[in-house]
């Protein structure tokens, strides 16, 4: 289990592209009340987790309804996530700026789709079909999920902190390396939806 927890864990971190969320909350949330941010950090990794593991379940079974086969999935999901990588990387993607304390932002944009967004929901549910009906897998999944919310709530709550001792330049250069991951793991992800759709 161990042996397979720490890799899933890892990915689904970068996945979440936590450095990049870091950012968009410090944006979002630059004049809420301590208390109030602080609240918002629990609540965005909470519902993030919630609706990572209903789509970890619910993957086989929007598969068989919609009739398109997991290679192909995992082609346009790995599409997906290489734009998004490359957006980090090239910095596309930046932070707006929220003047207004009474806006609303932990299920949307937070955790839809800054969290979860289009090519995150893509991956989990290729990582929902893979699993099938193991469930001992599915809880691995789970689990290693559950240690990333912890992590991104983490540094939701101690925002103010990490952007105080880190800078905001050494934010946005972590950001670009998440990118760069996120490249390479969608990179992996095309390759292999088409070879084993090509050599099954």
């Amino acid at each position: 289990m161990n042996q397979e927890l720490f890799p899933l864990t890892v990915r689904y971190f970068f996945l979440f592209a936590p450095v990049f969320a870091l950012m968009m909350f410090l944006s979002l949330t630059r004049n809420f009340e301590d208390k109030r941010r602080k609240n918002d950090a629990t609540k965005i990794a909470l519902t993030s987790f919630l609706f990572s593991v209903v789509i970890i379940f619910i993957g086989e079974q929007i598969f068989n309804v919609l009739g398109i086969t997991l290679n192909a999935f995992r082609v346009g999901v790995g599409t997906m996530l290489l734009l998004d990588g490359i957006g980090l990387v090239r910095g596309k993607i930046t932070p707006p700026k929220n003047e207004d304390k009474n806006e609303e932002i932990v299920f949307v944009p937070m955790t839809i789709p800054v969290i979860i967004g289009p090519a995150v929901i893509g991956t989990l549910l290729v990582a929902g079909t893979d699993t099938g009906e193991d469930l001992n897998l599915k809880l691995i999944h789970i689990l290693a999920l559950f240690i990333t919310s912890f992590l991104m709530w983490l540094m939701l709550y101690l925002c103010v902190t990490i952007e105080k001792y880190v800078g905001t330049k050494k934010l946005t250069i972590l950001s670009k390396m998440t990118g760069i991951y996120l490249a390479a793991l969608a990179s992996q992800m095309i390759l292999q939806g088409v070879t084993q759709e090509f050599f099954k």
